[in-house]
């Protein structure tokens, strides 16, 4: 055996996914809303932590190009769907709004 480490073939699209979680945290925190859409954010990135671990238990070694894909550019799309549907289920409570 060599010293040779091997780089996970998740390692770029984990970085990738971590940076735009972070921004959007981030941004999501500025606004000044009681905190709804920061709450929404952070459930869309704990199913989206759920989905990657379903995605790396299933394939640990040999990801597809949709895996990878999915892994770095679906956090924004995760939010948008998640406030949508959060915004509907408020809805269908009798709620107007988010408050």
């Amino acid at each position: 055996m060599s010293g040779e480490t091997q780089v996970s073939p998740y390692r770029h699209a984990t970085r990738s996914a971590l940076v735009q979680q972070v921004l959007i945290l981030v941004l999501a925190g500025m606004i000044l809303d009681g905190g709804d859409i920061l709450q929404i954010c952070v459930a869309a990135l704990l199913a989206f932590w759920c989905g990657v671990a379903v995605i790396r238990w299933r394939r640990p070694q040999a990801p597809t190009r949709l895996d990878l894909i999915l892994i770095e550019g679906s956090y924004v799309v995760l939010c948008v769907v998640a406030f949508f549907a959060v915004h509907f289920a408020w809805h269908l409570r009798g709620y107007g709004g988010l408050r």
